[in-house]
């Protein structure tokens, strides 16, 4: 069938990366390397990824923890200071 893939790529998003232990990151890493179009990050991992590209298209991303407030600074340099 013409655009579907014999080999999809896959994204399994798991736990926090404190909570794996090196066991469990070398059975991650095997599973992957058995699979390459498998790719299995934790939550952690995941949000980081997002805020690096925010901040490639936005700049600077500043986090504050409770309720979340998300600001992202742009350069104008059209404004005057």
């Amino acid at each position: 069938m013409h655009g579907i893939s014999a080999t999809p790529r896959s994204l399994v998003v798991i736990g926090r990366s404190a909570t794996l232990t090196e066991g469990n990151r070398r059975k991650l890493a095997v599973m992957q390397g058995r699979h390459p179009g498998l790719s299995i990050i934790t939550y952690d991992e995941l949000i980081d990824r997002a805020q690096a590209n925010f901040e490639r298209h936005f700049g600077p991303l500043s986090l504050r923890a409770e309720n979340l407030d998300i600001y992202y600074y742009r350069h104008d340099p059209a404004a005057t200071t």
